[in-house]
């Protein structure tokens, strides 16, 4: 069982990022550096990156302020996440002892379903009794399943990835006569930030990653 660590932090998984990580192909994911003045940021220039904490050299400005920082939301290097997933919670006492994987805030055995893990019967199955999916950003610490190590963080613009951190975010390598990687990605991009933003070239947070702790079996994923 994964236990409450006030140093861990929630990082917000789609089912489809969740599949990926259990089956080992996803490794890396990028999310925006955001900031109060993003204009700024974006005409800046990376200085340095100091754990998880990246400096920022603004262009020649008649402002005094020429440097500021920016602290990563999910920490840095040996740094730990707890994933939120979209889950079915059964209520209390809706599920025996036996058949429960989790335990809630007030000690109280509770099942919770991952949408990762469970295809179209499961599903109507579910709402056949009258459960209800909870959105990944609504998932409570108790039932987090998931525990990632961050082994690396990187800033860079978005269009700064290689075809090989493509695959690591969890995209099939090239096969012939496929579209090459990178503008899979775009694509991929585009679609969560929204039409135009790769052409944006935005700073990035690069996190590379391993799971640390899971509860329960492994088991596989299809």
């Amino acid at each position: 069982m994964i236990v409450a660590d006030a140093r861990s932090r929630p990082a917000l998984m789609s089912p489809g990022m969740v599949r990926r990580i259990l089956k080992g192909e996803k490794t890396q994911t990028r999310r925006p550096v955001k900031a109060k003045a993003w204009p700024m940021v974006r005409d800046c220039r990376l200085a340095k990156l100091d754990g998880d904490v990246a400096w920022f050299e603004l262009p020649r400005s008649p402002y005094e302020e020429c440097w500021f920082s920016i602290r990563s939301t999910w920490g840095g290097p040996r740094g730990r996440l707890w994933v939120r997933e979209n889950a079915y919670i059964t209520p209390p006492g809706w599920a025996s002892p036996e058949e429960c994987n989790c335990t809630d805030d007030e000690g109280r055995p509770r099942h919770v379903g991952y949408a990762a893990d469970m295809g179209a019967d499961a599903v109507r199955c579910a709402r056949d009794y009258g459960l209800r999916c909870t959105p990944s950003i609504l998932v409570p610490r108790w039932a987090c399943r998931l525990e990632l190590e961050v082994l690396d963080l990187r800033v860079e613009r978005v269009t700064a990835i290689s075809s090989a951190d493509c695959i690591a975010e969890g995209l099939s390598p090239t096969m012939r006569n496929e579209e090459p990687a990178r503008p899979r990605y775009r694509r991929l991009w585009e679609s969560l930030y929204g039409p135009g933003s790769w052409l944006l070239d935005d700073w990035v947070w690069a996190y590379t990653f391993r799971i640390a702790e899971i509860r329960g079996p492994l088991r596989k994923v299809s």
